[in-house]
């Protein structure tokens, strides 16, 4: 990663994100609220790789907070932070892809480091190689017409490895759809929404 990714820290508890900044600091852009809606604001007007949320907030659960950083920035990577046992919403989420992963509060430093590290070189590697994460709206035919696109079958790709989705969408190119999903719950998801 040639340049330092950006990160979001949310939870509505100071002393948190004072800790969680300064394990990410040397490495990141930190940007940190307690406020869900800056959050999203903020994912809204920059490109952010990572947002780390806590669950229990008290205008907006982070697996909300989440869903809708989702639909904004698909190429951003969500990951959850509890230390509360609501395990039925934590695996909903995961399963829906609004979460890539989820960690238990009080956290091992080295494992956040390296989960929120790999989250980040996800997202990098999303937003060089598939900018707008969105299906195309319009093929270029070979007489250089457009036709609208036909709601299409997309190719789903599950692996944890981005270069391996980066290289599908190179060979297939840009008049194919192209899904990820780095685990077979995010998978049984995308097959629900998406026409695979």
């Amino acid at each position: 990663m040639p340049i330092k990714p950006d990160l979001v820290l949310v939870d509505d508890e100071e002393r948190i994100l004072r800790s969680l900044a300064m394990l990410f600091r040397p490495h990141y852009n930190v940007f940190m609220t307690t406020d869900a809606r800056d959050a999203l604001q903020y994912v809204r007007d920059h490109k952010v790789h990572v947002i780390v949320s806590d669950q229990r907030m008290p205008n907006m659960r982070g697996a909300d907070l989440l869903r809708e950083v989702r639909n904004v920035s698909p190429n951003t990577m969500r990951l959850l932070l509890t230390g509360y046992s609501e395990l039925e919403a934590i695996v909903a989420s995961v399963n829906e892809g609004e979460v890539f992963r989820f960690i238990n509060k009080p956290w091992d430093a080295a494992e956040l480091k390296q989960t929120v590290n790999q989250a980040a070189e996800i997202s990098f590697n999303l937003f060089s190689s598939y900018p707008q994460a969105v299906a195309p709206d319009s093929l270029l035919t070979d007489t250089g017409s457009f036709v609208a696109a036909a709601p299409e079958e997309g190719i789903l790709v599950i692996d944890d490895d981005a270069e391996v989705v980066k290289a599908v969408r190179e060979i297939v190119g840009p008049a194919q759809a192209v899904y990820w999903a780095s685990s077979l719950d995010q998978a049984f998801a995308m097959l629900s929404d998406h026409n695979i």
